[in-house]
């Protein structure tokens, strides 16, 4: 039995639970729960109860819009994601391994404009895939597991990866160097203007990047995800890259140069372990059967 004037409660919940599907699942899942509305209210009203009655327990019954939402996403977005998500972090682990050795097999070739065109490329060509797949785990953390409110977080944690991005390009573009290795602090009377406005603005952005890192990384073990221990092992792991982070922006603004190759190491070994274990997590979500409930 199909309603094709669904009642305003009805219209309400449809247009959260079918938000931001494709036309196809909408359409398809919006006969769907016009039948089951309307087939549950018929049964109450011959029960006994009055139509408002009934439509109100019929609509409880459905469930929450936003939790229908998030499983129809992930039941109809949530595949193709994960796959894209796995591959590239599996090249995120080869390019961390490739570019050092490309580096050091060809800078006595390079010139000074090759080498700084290279470095620019190698940084972008982590940037990109270290973003899609931040998004991308995002969604599979308010999809799958019901973790909201991270949104603001990625946001954060994106705009400051891009910032970084893009002071260390002028950086090695101006001074043939990685803000990291710039000479003398930032706090030096010595350093020159030009350089001292790209410290400052690198450091500032690692320093909230890996706050915002430390709070992700609190808020997942929080949550208690828990996907065969690989959410939590990637949540240690993302609170490594943030104090990582911001160790590296504090003692970029203090000239502490003794801490920044043991920072820096550690921030190798945390991305060096997170992207293997992201790509396990996203290849078994993708085997995991959803727990939608609708078609």
């Amino acid at each position: 039995m199909t309603n094709t004037h669904p009642s305003p409660m009805l219209a309400n919940w449809r247009e959260i639970a079918l938000d931001g599907l494709p036309h196809d699942v909408n359409r398809t899942s919006a006969a769907e729960f016009d039948a089951h509305f309307a087939d549950g209210v018929a049964e109450r009203i011959a029960e006994g109860q009055a139509l408002l009655e009934a439509q109100k327990a019929t609509l409880d019954a459905l469930g929450s819009a936003s939790q229908v939402n998030r499983a129809l996403r992930d039941a109809h977005l949530g595949r193709w994601s994960y796959r894209l998500a796995a591959l590239l972090s599996m090249f995120n682990i080869i390019a961390l391994m490739i570019v050092p050795m490309l580096h050091d097999a060809l800078l006595p070739t390079f010139t000074h404009a090759t080498k700084t065109a290279f470095l620019i490329a190698a940084n972008v060509a982590l940037f990109i895939p270290t973003i899609i797949v931040l998004n991308i785990y995002r969604r599979l953390l308010e999809w799958r597991f019901g973790v909201a409110g991270l949104h603001g977080l990625v946001r954060v944690i994106s705009a400051s990866l891009l910032l970084y991005l893009m002071a260390d390009m002028v950086g090695m573009a101006l001074y043939d160097a990685s803000i990291a290795y710039f000479n003398p602090p930032i706090l030096s009377a010595e350093t020159p203007l030009p350089q001292w406005i790209l410290s400052i603005v690198a450091a500032a952005v690692l320093i909230v990047c890996g706050l915002v890192l430390l709070v992700l990384a609190a808020r997942l073990l929080k949550e208690g995800v828990n996907a065969a221990g690989l959410s939590q092992f990637a949540a240690v792991l993302i609170g490594v890259l943030g104090v990582a982070l911001s160790g590296v922006g504090v003692s970029l603004i203090i000239g502490f140069q003794g801490a920044l190759l043991p920072l820096m190491a550690l921030d190798m070994l945390a991305h060096f372990l997170v992207w293997p274990v992201l790509t396990l997590l996203f290849y078994r979500e993708i085997a995991r059967p959803s727990p939608i409930r609708y078609a």
